[in-house]
């Protein structure tokens, strides 16, 4: 092949390859962590169902999922392109060597508190209409929400929350290890908090050392209700305001 045609063969190559790593991965954990709610540790997890009078699983409702969270993560994965592409040309950075514990702290507390923000004021103004019909409301047809819920957004929605890691990664050269823990923890969030089971202990809220840390079922009253519980990593705007 000619150069030139080589080159679009192997950038195709390339977006199909993030793209395909990205739904794999992403999806992977989610169905891991069904199987131990539903499977391995059933027992357990049975007794701590927030919505028990709903079935957690239809047929319907997990295609619709799927489908929904396949698209999500097929944006995901351009957005993981657009992040190769910008460490190629030395807009992204990191650092490799070392343990740098303090810093790395401080780097994933500066993006756990500002996307927490973020994530807070998109969230309420996906809830203004039109923006909700057109958006938001694809996620919201999760009523009794699963793992599988946690991907589960229209394309849009997914690519305005994960364009902020990107974006953040492009103003500050960060860790590696850092930016690990950045994206797996956004992964993890988002799956725990849309399991439809209780994780944290009937205390949670009683203590201000834990009260202002989100828990499965206080997201899970957001899509049970709605007009509430906007929150993603914290419950801190959602008392403030």
């Amino acid at each position: 092949l000619p150069g030139s045609k080589m080159d679009q063969v192997l950038t195709v190559y390339f977006i199909l390859t993030q793209v395909s790593q990205t739904i794999a991965t992403q999806f992977g954990l989610a169905f891991v962590a069904i199987l131990i709610f539903e499977v391995l540790a059933r027992p357990y997890f049975r007794k701590r169902r927030i919505q028990k009078s709903k079935p957690l699983y239809t047929v319907k409702k997990v295609r619709m999922e799927l489908i929904h969270g396949f698209l999500t993560l097929a944006a995901g994965g351009m957005l993981a392109v657009s992040a190769k592409y910008f460490a190629s040309i030395g807009v992204i950075q990191s650092d490799k060597g070392g343990l740098p514990l303090l810093r790395i702290f401080l780097e994933f507390s500066f993006y756990f508190w500002t996307f927490d923000a973020y994530f807070y004021w998109c969230h309420r103004l996906l809830h203004i209409e039109p923006l909700y019909r057109w958006i938001h409301a694809a996620h919201h047809k999760s009523r009794n929400p699963d793992a599988l819920a946690a991907f589960s957004f229209n394309p849009i929605e997914g690519i305005m929350f994960g364009a902020y890691t990107t974006g953040i990664f492009c103003f500050h050269k960060f860790h590696f290890i850092s930016m690990v823990l950045i994206g797996f923890y956004g992964i993890l969030n988002s799956i725990l908090i849309h399991s439809g089971y209780e994780m944290f202990p009937t205390w949670w809220y009683k203590y201000a050392a834990t009260k202002w840390y989100l828990s499965p079922h206080f997201h899970d009253s957001h899509h049970l209700y709605v007009q509430c519980n906007y929150g993603g990593f914290t419950t801190v705007w959602d008392r403030l305001m």
